[in-house]
């Protein structure tokens, strides 16, 4: 080989000669690079270090926490009210196991955030959790929240639990053990974006505040005729603004029931009562029917034929003898 032509090409490239790297030492140092560039802040949640990343991703570890029964745990209050809004995603990277509360976990009291995904909600172990009060509140970006593994058998409060969250499109709670739960105050409030959802399995026989639960729905309907409401004593404002045509209230027994405040504040067309409903003077605030050229202003029993106006019909409804299904009265023309 010839040496003078290697000494010209090295002068005229400017080659200089170094420690040789290998390959895989190459690899590290640009993950590390990478990683160092990615990493924006940590925080340190109950143990656990938590990552937010410049593309406003918080990852929060595997691991295992037990916390109080009803311990606020919110990841987004921990970022600081100052980063809480850069938060677009939060993503679970390990099997990660609670014991106590999940309250307000996903959720922050600074106002709304700009969550879209929660990622691989699958590794949240959920078994031991006692809470889940505002658990997914206040995400009105987020439209899906895969729930299919979720277990909530040991859950007391579910308050609020996904309140706010306006733009969710599918919601499925039908998997839900609800058999502990005592306050569902709020559940859905203002999830109004969905369009059918499906409660109609819970236990909630142990439930006592189901005040604005569905305030604000934006369902078509609200199949309740399973729901065990005999030791509700709050109904207040239940469906308060729900753009819901049709509820079944079939099986709701309002014997303890001390609020039904404006809880039948809301345009629907259609209505079930049973046989144990019992309303609180004209508290409930239902609507009357529209008068124009389609309806009457009255609503008709399609059992009975009976009609009544919405006061009359509050005020005097006997489960006894009017329970079925009321519905706006049409006109008729000869």
């Amino acid at each position: 080989m010839n040496i003078f032509k290697i000494s010209t090409l090295c002068l005229i490239s400017l080659c200089t000669v170094g420690p040789i790297v290998s390959s895989s030492e190459n690899t590290a140092i640009a993950s590390e690079t990478i990683a160092k560039k990615n990493t924006v802040q940590q925080f340190n949640w109950h143990g656990l270090t938590l990552t937010l990343d410049d593309s406003g991703t918080l990852h929060v570890p595997g691991g295992d926490i037990k916390v109080g029964a009803h311990d606020d745990m919110s990841l987004l209050e921990l970022v600081g009210f100052e980063n809480f809004k850069s938060v677009k995603s939060i993503k679970l990277d390990g099997h990660l196991h609670i014991e106590g509360s999940a309250s307000n976990m996903f959720s922050s009291t600074f106002g709304y955030s700009e969550i879209t995904s929660i990622v691989n909600l699958e590794n949240l172990d959920t078994r031991n959790v006692t809470d889940m009060a505002n658990m997914f509140s206040f995400n009105p970006k987020l439209e899906l929240i895969e729930l299919r593994n979720f277990n909530t058998s040991n859950v007391t409060d579910m308050a609020g639990m996904f309140s706010e969250d306006s733009g969710l499109i599918a919601l499925d709670v039908g998997g839900f053990d609800t058999s502990k739960v005592t306050n569902m105050s709020s559940m859905f409030l203002n999830v109004k974006k969905i369009d059918n959802i499906d409660p109609a399995n819970f236990n909630t026989s142990k439930v006592t505040d189901m005040s604005m639960m569905f305030a604000g729905i934006g369902a078509r309907q609200l199949n309740l005729s399973n729901f065990d409401t005999k030791n509700v004593t709050n109904m207040g404002s239940m469906f308060a603004g729900s753009t819901a045509q049709f509820i079944d209230l079939s099986s709701f027994d309002t014997a303890n029931v001390s609020n039904m405040d404006s809880m039948l504040d809301a345009e629907f067309s259609s209505l079930q009562l049973g046989e144990r409903f019992k309303f609180i003077g004209t508290s409930a605030k239902l609507h009357d029917a529209p008068i124009n050229q389609q309806y009457t202003g009255k609503w008709i029993n399609m059992m009975n034929l009976s009609t009544w106006n919405a006061k009359d019909l509050m005020s005097n409804y006997n489960g006894q003898t009017d329970s079925g299904v009321f519905v706006w009265q049409e006109k008729t023309y000869n």
